[in-house]
């Protein structure tokens, strides 16, 4: 196999060289059972087509002259349906083949860490910055060629249409659901763009790629597998297939390098263009205004009118504080102050540099009243009808809040695992950003699985609420054994409360 695949020059990564090893040993046995296993006609001719049917055609062939078995076409097909649905192409560096690399890893090189860099103030989601040259893999303006990706020897490997759509569509869901946007970040859309090709073949040949790293990765980056869970909800609804925890997790990889990409540019000092319309003495004056008050938090500021913009260039500004209304829209953040930065605008910018306070924290959104111990095992409909049946009375939600949440169940199931389920409306809902726990006494039913502990979670409306703490919290208890265990023995509020990472 090792040498069929070398003349080929075809690279397929450890895990899925496993997983090919035992699918070609089990049909192997099934062949010389007389078993085979049919294939639709269309699909095998459609399989044909694609660039692993001679590879796997040279592995039948190496199969055949070691293990004296015949192959049949259908069976081939199987093969070249591996291949097409486990190999990746990552650039090794410029200029050279690509290599493989597992499935869904996060892009490491060069190339790929150039790119967080160069296009990190783009214009819009997935646009390149004012004046500089679209980045690798661009959706192109209509009538133009798409700018091709590396790819395998040199050849370009394209982005199709259909993938990058998707892509668009699974941040779009993390925004919403999140209040997390990263529709800006070009790195984790080519990420995800190069993960999407061989899942989607995956998908629809229903194969099952294993993840040795599931628990650790489930363990280690709650948010990021709960991104990639919601994001994994569009191709639920693209291809009408069940997506595993197998394939969230190598999605979630990729997220989890975005989040802590944001976090260490969220980090570090934010550089600051003044837009004031009475002339360079007062941007002057609202600049040592600016930092008396967020001193450490500000890297450079820089000074100008409005008739200016047009010409500046905004790849190293975080933000734009102007006290005239800009009217075009700008490729980063706009704040508009007064001319002498009183305490409503201090207040008002001190979330957006990070200077102390730039969120609630996670206990503001638990509230005893919306906290149910001692629940009797039964359904997930019965929890989640009791749940927003108590939440009615207690908070503004809409008349059809409890089939936005059971529209999110139908999607893809919200048992985290663990004993807990996280249910949550389809989209955000209503004024205030809540969190309804309910603990029971026996199993609750929940899908394919069953859970114990269920924290219904409803984000507002407000798109600029910052729910990173939250979210930290609510999954670093939701992930820990222990502390569920703890909660579910001694189920007082009390004890959620000492329990939320950061109580304690």
């Amino acid at each position: 196999m090792d040498a069929a695949l070398e003349e080929a020059d075809f690279h397929v990564n450890s895990v899925a060289y496993q997983n090919l090893l035992v699918h070609i040993a089990i049909a192997v046995e099934r062949i010389k059972a007389g078993s085979f296993v049919p294939l639709d006609p269309a699909n095998e001719e459609r399989i044909r087509q694609t660039e692993g049917w001679p590879v796997a055609q040279r592995l039948a062939r190496a199969i055949e002259q070691a293990l004296a078995v015949k192959l049949p076409d259908g069976e081939v097909a199987y093969i070249a349906i591996h291949l097409a649905g486990k190999q990746v192409l990552l650039p090794e560096s410029e200029g050279t083949p690509a290599a493989a690399a597992p499935a869904g890893a996060v892009c490491a090189t060069a190339a790929c860490a150039g790119g967080a860099a160069t296009y990190a103030a783009s214009a819009g989601p997935g646009a390149p910055p004012s004046g500089a040259a679209a980045a690798p893999g661009t959706p192109a303006a209509p009538g133009v060629a798409p700018t091709p990706l590396p790819g395998q020897n040199g050849e370009p490997l394209v982005v199709a249409d259909e993938a990058w759509n998707l892509v668009s569509a699974m941040i779009e869901a993390v925004r919403q659901v999140f209040h997390f946007d990263l529709r800006n970040d070009l790195e984790l859309r080519m990420n995800l763009a190069r993960h999407i090709v061989p899942l989607t073949v995956r998908l629809k040949y229903h194969m099952r790629l294993e993840n040795p790293l599931l628990n650790d990765i489930r363990a280690h980056y709650p948010l990021a597998f709960s991104f990639a869970r919601e994001a994994a909800r569009v191709l639920v609804d693209a291809y009408g297939e069940p997506v595993s925890d197998d394939e969230v997790s190598y999605l979630a990889l990729s997220f989890a390098l975005a989040i802590e990409t944001k976090k260490a540019a969220q980090q570090r000092p934010k550089n600051i263009l003044i837009v004031c319309a009475s002339g360079l003495g007062s941007a002057r004056l609202l600049e040592i205004r600016c930092r008396e008050e967020f001193g450490e938090h500000l890297g450079a500021i820089r000074t100008a009118d409005v008739s200016q913009l047009g010409s500046i260039d905004f790849s190293h500004i975080d933000y734009v504080f102007t006290t005239v209304h800009i009217a075009d829209p700008l490729p980063v953040p706009v704040r508009e102050v007064g001319y002498f930065l009183d305490e409503k605008d201090v207040d008002g910018l001190r979330p957006l540099l990070h200077a102390g306070g730039a969120a609630a924290k996670p206990e503001a959104y638990f509230s005893r009243a919306l906290f149910f111990a001692h629940r009797p095992a039964g359904t997930r409909e019965q929890m989640l009808r009791f749940l927003v049946d108590e939440i009615r009375q207690r908070e503004d939600v809409p008349d059809d809040f409890i089939d936005q949440i059971r529209a999110r169940e139908r999607s893809a199931s919200t048992a985290f695992g663990n004993n807990v389920a996280m249910p949550h409306p389809l989209v955000p809902v209503g004024s205030r950003t809540f969190v309804a726990v309910a603990l029971a006494d026996g199993p609750v039913a929940w899908g394919s699985t069953s859970v114990r502990a269920v924290f219904l979670i409803s984000v507002s409306t407000d798109e600029t609420e910052d729910l990173h703490a939250l979210y930290d919290a609510l999954l670093g208890l939701t992930s820990d054994a222990e502390a569920i265990s703890e909660l579910l023995a001694d189920q007082r509020f009390e004890i959620l409360q000492r329990l939320l990472p950061g109580n304690a």
